[in-house]
């Protein structure tokens, strides 16, 4: 095994760059390529960017995280979600709020989109993984045996597969994280490649 980051503190996110390389999230968000390290954002008062997803245009979304992450007891701080444009600049606008009883139990934290425009949700603490329709109503769910659901993507060869990544695994506390997979009828959208 090798490492190509040495000595980064954290790293929430990653995503394939069309050119080469990958970009990580963590302390900044910046893109690795041969060894070589270019920083594309940073905020004052931002403790970690975490989760990173690309559009079709090869634009970077990431969520920033303003709480501290060194005592989770802490009060909590809201944080913001950044994008990345083609030529570095840019900003999210039309947001709205998906909001209901699926996020009473659990953080939300990572997500991905299905063919059919319904999105995946993990939440840490909850135990599970929620399918939402474009609205935001609950209408499916997958049980996970651990606490800390921290992500989930489709992938395989038809995009069938859904990869589910947890911190924590309660059937075996010496596994620690695991991957889980399952196949859950329906079929995801690939990633496109960032561009930023």
């Amino acid at each position: 095994m090798e490492t190509l980051v040495p000595e980064r503190r954290m790293v929430g996110g990653l995503a394939l760059r069309q050119d080469g390389g990958f970009i990580m999230t963590g302390p900044n968000v910046a893109h690795w390529r041969d060894g070589e390290v270019r920083v594309l954002l940073e905020r004052d008062g931002v403790n970690s960017f975490n989760d990173c997803h690309t559009d079709q245009q090869g634009r970077l979304y990431v969520g920033a995280i303003r709480s501290d992450l060194d005592d989770l007891k802490a009060a909590k701080t809201s944080g913001e979600c950044y994008r990345i444009n083609l030529d570095g600049n840019g900003a999210v606008s039309n947001r709205r709020m998906l909001e209901g009883p699926s996020f009473l139990r659990g953080i939300p934290d990572g997500m991905c989109l299905e063919a059919d425009g319904n999105l995946w949700v993990v939440h840490v603490g909850g135990r599970r993984v929620v399918q939402l329709s474009p609205t935001g109503e609950e209408i499916g769910e997958i049980a996970v045996p651990v606490k800390a659901v921290t992500s989930v993507a489709f992938g395989g060869p038809d995009m069938g597969d859904l990869y589910i990544v947890t911190a924590d695994n309660l059937d075996d506390e010496d596994k620690q994280g695991s991957i889980f997979h399952t196949r859950p009828v329906v079929v995801g959208l690939p990633t496109p490649l960032a561009a930023v």
